[in-house]
């Protein structure tokens, strides 16, 4: 008997005509003021759902250079639905900029390749082309080294939290830049970076946040204590792009030879890698990096500044270096094959394709290397 009665009232298309018409003319009753759904309309689930999805909906504009209002799309499909929504906003675009309803897309603006956070005393230094995972130009190298020089001589600053915008902490040399010049290695800052040289007397903390591969991972080392998110890789890069590998990464971390050979060798590191040989101080999840960071500032900030700088400097007075004679051997090393070899490596890995190396320009010189003068005395 139920299968052959009427179907319920509810069913009919004039009763739906009649609930459409309920929900319009509800929200046309409250100006339809996207602030308020949730707060007016909890109990009608279409028009909750409405609003969530005009709070998260837009269009984007016909071009980037002028700036468009859009109502949310659902709003402009209401009238295909049978709802008899209007299309257009009530008003003037300069009148609906306070309005919440309206989205504005404006054309992206140049932004400055190094941002900078104040937390009190802390200062945030974040090095922002994420479009090229940071790498070194002389734009950014620069920009830098201005950063570094301020923060040095600020007297309210006293640690800093060196991190990367993006997917990478930094790439290391940017080679694009480098073949436009013609020359390995990047162009260098006029004025002198106190990070680099070693002159900066405050703290830095590294907060490890994607790639760190050449000179970026350089950047990590120069640091004093070290936060980095999980699953991140490392390399030194440099058997890959010079004629000697990074021979004093491992010996300067204090690593065993195995693995400071592997480093020099140009294998990659998980950030859990070297969490494990005591490269890294925090291990830590994506969303939790910039907080850990933090905490270790702040404890910084809590013991005596004279203490504080006093340690610092200690310490880093205390890390192992390469002797003078080694340093000349690797002078020694870095000439010692083709030279043409420096551009190829830049110019397939811009060009992703396999590098064709030729290794030595006469190909005798594999059995005279140079050596060690181990007979030389200094003071």
């Amino acid at each position: 008997m139920w299968a052959t009665s009427r179907p319920a009232p509810w069913h009919t298309s004039a009763v739906k005509r009649r609930r459409r018409s309920h929900h319009v003319s509800t929200l046309r009753r409250h100006d339809c003021a996207i602030s308020g759904y949730w707060r007016r309309y909890a109990s009608f689930d279409h028009a909750a759902k409405i609003a969530k999805q005009s709070v998260i909906g837009s269009l984007r504009p016909a071009a980037p250079s002028t700036p468009k209002w859009h109502l949310p799309r659902q709003w402009q499909g209401c009238r295909r639905a049978g709802l008899g929504a209007v299309s257009q906003p009530p008003y003037t675009a300069a009148e609906a900029e306070t309005d919440g309803r309206y989205r504005h897309t404006k054309e992206p603006t140049a932004m400055a390749v190094v941002e900078t956070e104040r937390h009190g005393q802390i200062l945030v230094v974040r090095m922002n082309r994420p479009e090229r995972l940071n790498a070194l130009n002389h734009e950014l190298r620069s920009e830098l080294a201005e950063t570094w020089t301020a923060f040095r001589h600020d007297n309210e600053l006293e640690v800093a939290i060196f991190t990367g915008a993006g997917r990478a902490f930094c790439a290391g040399e940017d080679m694009k830049e480098s073949l436009q010049d013609g020359a390995p290695g990047g162009r260098r800052p006029a004025a002198a970076d106190p990070f680099m040289t070693g002159d900066l007397e405050k703290p830095v903390i590294a907060a490890v946040n994607g790639f760190a591969m050449g000179g970026g991972f350089m950047l990590v080392e120069r640091t004093d204590l070290r936060v980095a998110s999980r699953g991140v890789v490392f390399e030194v890069s440099e058997a890959k792009r010079w004629l000697l590998g990074g021979y004093n990464h491992g010996h300067i971390a204090n690593l065993p030879y195995p693995i400071a050979m592997e480093m020099a060798l140009g294998f990659r590191f998980t950030s859990e890698r070297f969490y494990e040989v005591g490269f890294i101080n925090r291990l830590v999840e994506p969303d939790a990096l910039m907080p850990t960071a933090m905490e270790m500032a702040a404890h910084l900030l809590t013991l005596p500044p004279a203490s504080r700088v006093n340690t610092v400097h200690m310490m880093r007075q205390m890390r192992p270096t390469v002797g003078p004679d080694f340093e000349r051997l690797a002078t020694a090393l870095h000439a010692h094959g083709a030279k043409s070899d420096l551009m190829e490596s830049r110019s397939a890995f811009a060009e992703k394709r396999p590098p064709q190396f030729k290794g030595w320009d006469d190909p005798q010189d594999r059995y005279h290397l140079p050596q060690l003068d181990r007979t030389a005395r200094h003071d």
